[in-house]
């Protein structure tokens, strides 16, 4: 496949604190694994075998050692699988810089790129993504699915107050144009459509039920053409609405002699592309975008904030054999079925007490759990140490914490490195005032 598989793991993971007050975003597990080990086994899956990770030089050798971990135990399918880091400046925001490395990579780089966030476990075909991006040899076509919300309780304050960031979508329904993506919460009482976007789209949706969910195929004569001068540092927020908005301005981004030749071919044949109008194939442009939405039976989950983090490791347990993982979804040595129902997922070198018992929840790797604990739809991080008769229900709780005896928690997040005292806590957030990555 032409295309340079980029993955995007630098991000600090604000909205994800204080799960990621200590550790980096792409590091945060989910079922056990870390987290942008799903999206590059996504694309091992399709048949990728030279990656590029957009990563904070600082975290190389961390990420490195997880990665090889991984290896060892989930051998890569496709032949010569490797992958290597690209390595942005420190001290960046969540979206800042992401723009400007694949602006880097795209200018060294002979392929379109397919971009990919370290958040996102699919199981979406991206060759069904890349088919759409190719036939209509686009600018940019990107992954969207149904906006859904987790169900059920939500551990911490926090994750009751933070709503989904709703975006009005404009989609022509004659061909999957991607026309607009406006954050809602900017246009509250109106929005501006023009004159020349009406004309060509008479058949237009608009819709604030799909989400984005950062998988993108990009042309790199696109990315070689922004001008320096629009600033573009951010890829959601800045060169995606620059490239959407190009639809609609006079000139062309630069195009190779193959696609030209193309375009021609299209524009002497009868075939258009879409209805409504007379206009020739693509509006006789050759800045286009286009949307893929998600078939509702599949896998799409972002885990760039706490609810979503916990609803990822909630429904992550259904799909260990799409993505190999059946190994971690044994019961360890000497821990008996009936503490731990097949509803859970445990880490090695568990230590578990007696009459103890595990329901719905994670557990991960060298964790000490006492006699008489009661363990119901939570997250336990590695390294977790939890004395005798504690009670946890809808909780996360960081790693190297300590949670001392017939402590009952609900609904509560317990940052890293934390010690709760015996007594009841509901809906509490226990963490460190300040960030600290280590």
């Amino acid at each position: 496949m032409n295309f340079q598989p980029v993955l995007l793991a630098a991000g600090r993971g604000e909205r994800l604190a204080p799960v990621s007050d200590k550790t980096p975003k792409c590091l945060i597990p989910i079922g056990n694994v870390p987290m942008l080990w799903y999206p590059l086994r996504s694309l091992d899956l399709a048949g990728f075998s030279d990656v590029l990770i957009v990563i904070l030089k600082s975290y190389e050798s961390k990420i490195s050692s997880a990665l090889d971990h991984m290896q060892k135990k989930v051998p890569w399918k496709t032949e010569g699988f490797h992958y290597k880091f690209h390595s942005i400046v420190e001290n960046i925001g969540e979206e800042e810089g992401t723009a400007t490395s694949l602006l880097n990579i795209a200018s060294v780089r002979k392929n379109d790129l397919l971009v990919i966030s370290c958040d996102l476990i699919t199981d979406v075909p991206l060759k069904s993504l890349i088919e759409k991006h190719t036939l209509h040899r686009a600018t940019l076509t990107c992954l969207m699915k149904k906006l859904s919300k987790p169900e059920g309780a939500l551990p911490g304050v926090r994750s009751k107050a933070i709503a989904k960031e709703n975006n009005l979508v404009g989609i022509d329904e004659t061909n999957d144009g991607l026309l607009f993506i406006y954050a809602a919460a900017d246009h509250k009482d109106h929005i501006n459509l023009t004159q020349t976007m009406l004309t060509r789209y008479p058949r237009m949706l608009l819709t604030s039920q799909l989400e984005d969910c950062h998988l993108y195929c990009i042309s790199r004569e696109a990315l070689l053409s922004v001008p320096h001068a629009t600033n573009c540092h951010s890829l959601r927020t800045e060169l995606i609405p620059h490239l959407l908005t190009h639809q609609y301005t006079p000139g062309d981004f630069s195009i190779d002699e193959d696609k030209l030749s193309m375009d021609l071919v299209t524009k002497l044949s009868s075939w258009t592309d879409h209805t409504g109008d007379m206009h020739g194939p693509y509006h006789d442009t050759k800045t286009r975008c286009y949307v893929h939405v998600a078939e509702s039976h599949n896998l799409c989950l972002r885990s760039n904030t706490v609810p979503d983090f916990y609803e990822a490791n909630k429904q992550i347990g259904a799909y260990t054999q799409h993505f190999g993982l059946g190994s971690f979804h044994k019961i360890p040595e000497g821990l008996k079925r009936s503490q731990a129902g097949n509803d859970s997922m445990l880490g090695d070198r568990l230590n578990m007490g007696d009459k103890s018992s595990i329901k719905k929840s994670m557990i991960g790797s060298c964790c000490e759990i006492g006699d008489k604990v009661k363990i119901n739809n939570c997250i336990i991080m590695d390294n977790v140490k939890i004395k005798d008769s504690c009670v946890l229900q809808t909780c996360i709780i960081c790693e190297n914490s300590i949670i001392d005896e017939k402590a009952e928690l609900k609904e509560c997040i317990i940052g890293a490195k934390q010690t709760v005292p015996t007594g009841k806590m509901t809906n509490e957030v226990l963490a460190d005032d300040e960030d600290e990555f280590i």
